[in-house]
Formats: C-alpha cells, structure tokens, sequence
C-alpha cells in the first residue's frame, strides 16, 4: 500500500509526532510518500533524522513557473472536465471576500501540482495533517475527481484544532467531513465539534 502525508511543513520541529507515525507507518510496510506545501528553513532541521526526511520530502513551495504550468497543463489536457469541476469546487469552497476566494485559488494551484506528483508515484490516496492552515483544502482539490489505474483518488485528513473548531466556515470543516473517507482527530473533544458539523450519516468516519 502507498500513500502520500501531506502537511504544511515537514519535518518541523513542533511537528516531532508525526515524523514518529509517518516512521511506524513504514514499519507497518506502508509507504509513505511525504509532501511538505511549504519547504522548511535548514534552522528548523534540528537533527540528522530532521534532514534525512526532508531530503526524501517533495516540496510543492517553491515551485517554478514552468513546473507549475506543467502541472496545471497536464492536468488541463488530460481530463479538462475535472480539472474545471475542481477549480469549480475550490471557488466553491471559500469564504465571503475577495482575500478567501484567492486563497483559494492557491490551493487550487498548489494541489495540482500534488496531483502531478502522485501520478508519477503511483499514488491515489492523500492524507492530510491539517493545523490551522491550508494543507486540508490542498489534499481534498488535488483527490477531487482525480483517477488512477481507472479508480477515483481517496482523500483522508486529521484535524487537530483548536483553532479550525472556532472558525468551521472558514476551514471549511463541514466539506472536508463530508469528502474524506476518515477523519482522525486527537481527542473526543475534537470529535465532539466535528459531529455537530455534519449529518448523522457522515459521523462514522470521525
């Protein structure tokens, strides 16, 4: 089984534990492909472990203009209904404003290049570590309608809060439920707020 972790920042020093999961998920004889949003500062790898991960990381930021065109490109010419179905969703998924809406647009950007790089790899399943930031909306645009060997992408995520759970509209909490076959969160509470985001029917995957 192979499976792409993505997350803001990886390895991070605040970000220890998963380093720990992402290494006890690999004993388990799964590989895990690990995907950083952002690339992190050579101060933040503390360790010799810290910076062997980063070496075996993809880093989608920065990206360069033409790997960034390719990506979209490819992504445009090899399926152009689901590549406009997924910007469609990205838009779709904002909040009020014209600062959301073209934060949006970023994820958007920066998910095809996800989905570029998982095609090459082979991988149809993102997982998401979501803190307070983008790395969930990424996961979910660059699964949306995305196939592989003819079988739709599969989306994950884990929710730590407890920032996310005082903004749900804002970090589109109901949406990412709704669209993940699991959601892994830390502690009942967690699992308490996203319950009352949606319906009955969705909750078992919490």
């Amino acid at each position: 089984m192979r499976i792409a972790y993505l997350v803001s920042r990886y390895p991070a020093p605040s970000h220890a534990f998963l380093a720990r999961e992402v290494e006890g998920l690999r004993e388990a004889g799964v590989e895990v492909e690990t995907i950083s949003v952002r690339r992190p500062a050579a101060a933040e790898l503390l360790t010799d472990g810290d910076r062997a991960e980063a070496k075996r990381t993809f880093d989608v930021l920065p990206c360069g203009p033409f790997s960034l065109l390719a990506a979209h490109l490819g992504a445009l010419l090899r399926a152009p209904h689901r590549y406009l179905l997924t910007l469609g969703r990205a838009l779709g998924m904002a909040g009020p404003g014209f600062r959301a809406h073209l934060w949006s647009l970023f994820y958007f950007a920066e998910a095809m290049v996800v989905r570029s790089h998982c095609r090459r790899l082979g991988v149809s399943h993102v997982h998401a570590v979501q803190f307070a930031d983008g790395a969930g909306d990424v996961a979910l645009l660059a699964a949306h309608g995305a196939r592989a060997d003819g079988r739709l992408w599969s989306f994950s995520i884990a929710i730590h809060g407890p920032t996310e759970l005082y903004e749900v509209s804002r970090y589109a909490l109901a949406e990412k439920v709704r669209s993940a076959g699991l959601v892994v969160v830390p502690a009942e509470f967690t699992r308490s707020q996203l319950l009352a985001q949606v319906e009955e029917r969705r909750r078992p995957r919490i």
